[in-house]
């Protein structure tokens, strides 16, 4: 390897140095230089390139994403030090938001697929008002103004007498929601067609209320848990347990299974015909 690299730099040095220093033979010299340890010129190409991708990717809707499903620390990581850089707790655009629209928007088309299931604009139109209008936007935006408004009147820390105030940010709250929703798409909207699908097979009680409703549940506990986690990045305020959360959600998905109740069918399927 090392005869690799002093090969590499005598042909560096003796050809990109020769008579003539063309345009293309500096470019291929500086990532020559770049790419290699030798002569001092730093870790190499692969390292800084890769390290400025990463620090990119953070700010990218499709890593806070993916990261919220497979490692949240992260992005918990990332919302303060994004506070730091840039004074805001909340993220700096809807990116975020609008990515996941485009997958609500996405994953309501797939019902068009199954049989039974006729495509109309009239249904269509309501199915993604019911979807992104009212339980992404409104939704959002009620959960958000009601979490900020109890939280700057009950939940601020204690703070000594040479700490300013800091109120909780309306759009951080907003910010939270769409992280927790993240764990609805992936977990519900994306497996109830499958457990659908498999309904259609095997129509019995398992596949038509146990197994919907809990998938429902398992989603709504984690949509909770990664809202309210995001919440609790905020230093100044008190921790929120949000284990209290499940105990509502655990209860209204005990009476479905004792009274009957197809929730996640009403929800996901009430305007089809």
């Amino acid at each position: 390897m090392l005869s690799s690299i002093y090969l590499i730099a005598c042909i560096e040095n003796h050809i990109f140095h020769f008579t003539f220093r063309s345009p293309i033979s500096l470019s291929i010299s500086f990532i020559i230089k770049m790419s290699l340890p030798i002569d001092g010129y730093g870790q190499g190409l692969y390292n800084s390139v890769s390290s400025r991708w990463n620090e990119y990717d953070k700010e990218s809707a499709q890593w806070q994403f993916v990261k919220l499903l497979t490692k949240p620390s992260d992005v918990f990581r990332y919302i303060r030090s994004h506070r730091h850089e840039s004074g805001l707790w909340a993220r700096n655009n809807y990116k975020f938001a609008g990515l996941e629209v485009v997958f609500i928007l996405i994953l309501s088309f797939i019902w068009y697929v199954f049989p039974k299931f006729h495509f109309s604009i009239h249904i269509l139109i309501t199915n993604l008002f019911q979807y992104i209008v009212r339980d992404y936007v409104l939704f959002g935006a009620l959960t958000a103004t009601l979490f900020s408004m109890f939280l700057n009147k009950f939940g601020l820390a204690v703070r000594s007498y040479r700490e300013s105030r800091q109120d909780v940010e309306w759009k951080f709250c907003f910010d939270a929601f769409c992280n927790g929703y993240v764990a609805l798409i992936f977990d519900f909207f994306l497996g109830y067609p499958v457990i659908y699908l498999i309904s259609l097979i095997f129509p019995n009680w398992f596949f038509t209320l146990f197994l919907p409703n809990t998938l429902l549940c398992i989603s709504a506990c984690h949509f909770l848990y990664l809202f309210i986690q995001t919440l609790n990045v905020l230093p100044f305020i008190r921790r929120i347990p949000y284990v209290i959360f499940f105990v509502p959600v655990f209860f209204v998905y005990f009476l479905s299974l004792v009274f009957g109740w197809p929730m996640a069918r009403m929800w996901i399927l009430g305007n089809f015909p």
